[in-house]
């Protein structure tokens, strides 16, 4: 046996590890298992030094040969790269002693060599989770819902049906035998799958009633002229053997078990879907029923020289008698209400408390009611200017943003006794609207603007700060550039995170909940996903000056500068800055060493700032 290599100092975490002597150090972490295992998928395995510290923070290192000093004896000594890990341990649940504790890191990681195909660790525990690496990808972490597991090993039975599974024991002592969902990508710390429609997808909405999914697709069709247009006779007879293409739209029903269309509701050739909602309606003006129908909004363009058209559809996912051979297809399309209106049905949402939705149409925004015999009644409207592409109400307030592609954002209510339509303060920018949303925080009001050039404004109704002029000017609180175009934003609930509960079930019931009840997710263009979450006003401060160091110390790639690329030219009355989590998160790839004097520059301690970058991360998506 030969000796290859002496390492020391692997407690302090280091981004690379050597047989150089490290640098002394106070800071050390205290390590609890070291694990050389192969991760990897089939296109190949590579070796992987994954070390657990008693905290359950997973450390990936990557060997290598690289070339040696003169003086050291051979061509080629190791070294250990260290991947990037951004995920963080969950902290034990309020209430639970630490003796339990203790027993629940005090479970082994697995090594499985294949699970469905892929070479894999699992860390048992409160964190339960598994380290999944691709071809594509490198080392990444993937939790496993529910609360801690007990135990974990790899089943393969094809008796039971359950090949190149799993099998483990989850905190209420139950056995469940699983296997990874087939035609699934891990190549990111979000699984994901294509689903292949063979049209383009425009629109999505979930049927919370059927527990399906509704979308508004299109596909390129042949164009031809009119032949009931009595204008142009001749068109009728004329014959085209080389059509122009134009898009055809249709709505369909996707079921989620099978991930297949199972119904199709085709429109006319000039007719484009511009909005799918899932909305709570009232059906029976006598019984005031109310249920979870599709709306659907549309715009019928035929040239410059015709004015714009639109029709708004009412469905209902109803069940039918399925397919013997297609038991999925049991669901389809029931046309509940339709009304055609003058000018395009750019924007629609629910509103009020009485089950109606205000639909965008043409230049004005109408509030309009489902009546018996299928027709959509107006009962209050606003006059809009130019194109409302952004209609959102902030669910059972009544209260609404109308987003214009060219002159901002307005902020106004509506009211139900009488029904009125009343503008509460608009964008004094006007800004290019491409998304917005709400962002409620505590007992103050802010909505978030994406505009066309990527830039991200939160802005904020406050009728009691002069410069809002009694509310009538929304004011800027921030800006952010995304670098990404946005193509949708949406107010989601958050749920608290492990940092976030109280240690003990004595303290909860003394400490209010203070934890941010909304965030919202901004879904681009490129595929790329964003998260933006209040935060209180120590962690911000905390955030801020912490991303203040790494900007000053930390090797940007090509030498860019961050703090410029996230800044927007403006008048310099844009308010306070948001924090970047990405930046924020380089703070986990550092040595120990290094972590330590950057929270020491920043004043607070290595807890405080795991638990903001927890606060900030996606575990406030706790019911995903």
């Amino acid at each position: 046996m030969e000796l290859i290599a002496i390492i020391e100092g692997v407690d302090c975490l280091p981004p690379v590890l050597s047989t150089e002597l490290p640098k002394r150090s106070n800071n050390r972490e205290t390590l609890t298992e070291f694990v050389v295992a192969n991760l990897g998928d089939s296109s190949g395995l590579s070796p992987y030094l994954i070390v657990r510290t008693e905290n359950d923070d997973l450390v990936f290192y990557k060997p290598s040969l690289v070339p040696a000093n003169a003086d050291h004896g051979s061509s080629r000594r190791l070294q250990l790269f260290r991947e990037s890990n951004h995920v963080l341990p969950k902290s034990p649940s309020g209430g639970v002693s630490s003796q339990i504790q203790k027993q629940q890191r005090l479970r082994p990681l697995r090594v499985l060599p294949n699970v469905s195909g892929l070479s894999t660790i699992f860390m048992p525990g409160a964190s339960s989770s598994f380290v999944f690496k691709t071809a594509k990808s490198s080392p990444h972490i993937i939790r496993l819902r529910g609360g801690f597991t007990r135990w974990l090993s790899s089943f393969d039975s094809a008796d039971t049906g359950c090949e190149n599974g799993f099998i483990y024991v989850d905190s209420q002592s139950c056995i469940r035998a699983c296997q990874l969902p087939s035609q699934t990508q891990f190549d990111h710390s979000w699984t994901l799958r294509k689903v292949p429609i063979e049209e383009q997808v425009d629109f999505l909405a979930y049927s919370t009633s059927s527990e399906t999914y509704v979308l508004g697709t299109s596909h390129q069709g042949d164009f031809k002229l009119p032949e009931g247009d009595d204008l142009h006779p001749e068109w009728r007879n004329e014959e085209l053997s080389f059509c122009p293409k134009i898009p055809e739209s249709s709505i369909k029903v996707v079921s989620p078990k099978t991930w297949t269309i199972v119904d199709s509701y085709p429109l006319d050739p000039d007719e484009q879907v511009t909005a799918v909602k899932n909305v709570n309606i009232e059906v029976s003006e006598n019984t005031h029923e109310r249920r979870d129908l599709i709306v659907v909004g549309t715009a019928i363009a035929k040239g410059e020289d015709m004015p714009a058209r639109g029709t708004i559809y009412v469905f209902d996912v109803i069940k039918v008698a399925p397919d013997p051979e297609k038991p999925e297809t049991g669901r389809k399309l029931k046309l509940i209400g339709k009304e055609s209106v003058k000018g395009a049905v750019t924007a629609l949402s629910g509103i009020g408390g009485q089950g109606f939705i205000i639909v965008a149409q043409g230049q004005k925004c109408m509030v309009r009611g489902l009546k018996e015999d299928g027709s959509l009644l107006p009962v209050a409207f606003m006059d809009m200017q130019c194109y409302v592409n952004v209609a959102k109400e902030l669910k059972g307030t009544g209260m609404v943003i109308l987003g214009d592609a060219v002159k901002g954002l307005w902020f106004a209510g509506y009211s139900e006794e009488p029904y009125r339509m009343t503008l509460f303060g608009k964008d004094p920018e006007y800004l290019e609207v491409v998304a917005a949303d709400f962002l409620p925080d505590g007992n103050k009001l802010y909505m978030l603007v994406a505009d066309s050039d990527c830039n991200l404004h939160v802005l904020q109704y406050d009728p009691e700060d002069p410069k809002s002029s009694n509310g009538d000017r929304l004011l800027s609180r921030s800006k952010f550039y995304t670098g990404n175009f946005a193509s949708s934003v949406t107010l989601l609930p958050r749920t608290a995170v492990s940092s976030e509960f109280p240690e003990s079930s004595e303290e909860a019931m003394d400490v209010d909940e203070t934890f941010a009840k909304h965030q919202v997710l901004i879904a681009s263009q490129n595929g790329s996903l964003a998260l933006v979450t209040s935060v209180a006003e120590e962690s911000y401060r905390r955030l801020s000056a912490l991303q203040s160091q790494l900007i000053n110390t930390v090797d940007h790639p090509a030498g860019l500068n961050a703090r410029a690329f996230r800044a927007i030219e403006s008048d310099g009355a844009a308010g306070r800055g948001m924090v970047d989590g990405n930046l924020l998160r380089l703070w986990l790839n550092m040595g120990k060493q290094r972590q330590a004097e950057i929270a020491g520059r920043v004043g607070a301690t290595e807890w405080e700032i795991k638990a903001d970058l927890e606060t900030i991360g996606g575990d406030g998506l706790g019911y995903l």
